[in-house]
């Protein structure tokens, strides 16, 4: 399927009665805008390979949170699409990047934070959804790499940094609290707060989940019985016990990944093609509804277009891909 077709499945789906409502925001510098870099708009550019936009996005119930990632804020916005706040984490002028994003919730479900890292300074900071600094965290002797961050039930916060090799937990107070080794291959953690990690053997081909209790303690390591050719993320453990990766694939459209849900015990559900954002982090979340979510955009584009989060449904698809 080429990715015309592809993104012409996702449209459908967003304009479904049965699912909620996409969002869709156009590139630009004003408000209820998100920031875009690319080769039309950056001569002389020397730092992260363009092009580049949002990295990152969140849904959690009624709201999206996208990390309008060029001009170090995060808009919300509602189920009408209407950006209702924007939270300035970093102060203007001051270079930015906002890599990731983490919802923190109550016990109702209720958004009562959000953590994010600005990738040009490595600051992992906690903002409360009025815009206000709640506190960082760091560890010594610093982050080196940040690209994935998650927020547990119980408050912990999961720090994943590519350059250290490791995943640092923290607790709700921001104090360290153990760390494992990450190879980078994306995390998650389950509703039981269940850590849950991809392990890739590069040269074999072959990625395992290794999973943790909330405690730290190793719960075992299952192989994944599909091939992973290359850039292997695990992105979620689903209300049916499905874990969802995603990975690149020879012969696949440009744009496009393969997306694989497995049992927890490694066996191949299914698999299914899915259009993905050239230069974007974060382009896939779960819901708290377990509904999937996926960024669409083209950065290289814009103007053009625009920034889209849309619903994805899983195909029964073929459990070989």
């Amino acid at each position: 399927m080429n990715r015309i077709l592809l993104w012409a499945a996702v449209a459908a789906l967003a304009t479904s009665s049965a699912l909620p409502a996409a969002t869709s925001l156009p590139y630009g510098r004003e408000p209820g805008q998100v920031a875009f870099l690319n080769a039309a708009t950056a001569e002389g550019y020397v730092g992260t390979p363009l092009p580049l936009g949002p990295q990152a996005f969140r849904v959690a119930g009624a709201d999206t949170w996208i990390a309008d990632s060029l001009q170090g804020r995060i808009l919300r916005v509602d189920a009408t699409g209407k950006v209702t706040a924007t939270l300035q984490v970093v102060p203007k002028g001051t270079p930015a990047m906002l890599g990731d994003l983490a919802v923190v919730r109550d016990g109702k479900g209720n958004t009562t934070g959000l953590w994010t890292v600005n990738r040009h300074t490595q600051e992992v900071t906690l903002i409360s959804p009025e815009g206000k600094v709640v506190r960082t965290v760091t560890h010594t002797p610093g982050f080196l790499d940040v690209l994935r961050l998650e927020a547990g039930p119980s408050g912990n916060l999961y720090v994943g940094d590519q350059g250290h090799g490791k995943v640092f937990v923290f607790g709700p107070d921001g104090k360290p609290v153990r760390d494992l080794p990450w190879t980078g291959g994306g995390f998650c953690l389950d509703a039981a707060e269940r850590l849950h990690l991809l392990t890739w053997d590069q040269s074999a081909g072959k990625g395992s989940l290794a999973s943790f209790d909330p405690a730290g303690k190793p719960l075992g390591e299952k192989p994944l019985q599909m091939a992973l050719p290359g850039q292997p993320q695990v992105w979620a453990v689903t209300p049916a016990g499905e874990v969802v990766v995603t990975f690149a694939k020879e012969g696949l459209p440009p744009g496009t990944r393969q997306l694989a849900r497995f049992k927890l015990t490694g066996e191949v559900v299914a698999a299914q093609e899915i259009p993905v954002p050239d230069g974007m982090n974060r382009f896939l979340d779960l819901a708290g509804d377990g509904s999937l979510w996926l960024g669409q955009a083209d950065f290289d584009a814009a103007p053009q277009g625009s920034f889209s989060v849309v619903p994805l449904v899983f195909t029964a698809g073929n459990p070989q891909g």
